[in-house]
């Protein structure tokens, strides 16, 4: 889906104009976690590796495809809010 969310242990904040129908039709198989600057940074050998292979490698790693695929196929509670998840 190629966009920021904000999430927790319990709840994923994704912008409110994402229809439930593009969370559905996420393409799982395909998808690559987010990958933080601290996660290359802490990589073994990142000063061997370009930033892009970097943050492949991390990503592939912890990767769940099975784990992203319920996600996408449990079912939803949307709430529209207008306060900043962020700030709690």
């Amino acid at each position: 889906m190629g966009l920021d969310a904000i999430s927790d242990n319990y709840t994923v904040f994704l912008p409110p104009d994402i229809p439930v129908s593009e969370i559905r039709s996420a393409d799982v198989p395909h998808a690559i976690p987010a990958v933080s600057p601290q996660a290359v940074d802490g990589l073994k050998f990142s000063v061997a590796l370009s930033r892009d292979v970097a943050i492949a490698t991390l990503g592939e790693r912890n990767r769940d495809v099975p784990g992203a695929a319920a996600i996408a196929a449990a079912p939803l509670v949307v709430q529209h809010a207008h306060a900043d998840p962020a700030r709690g």
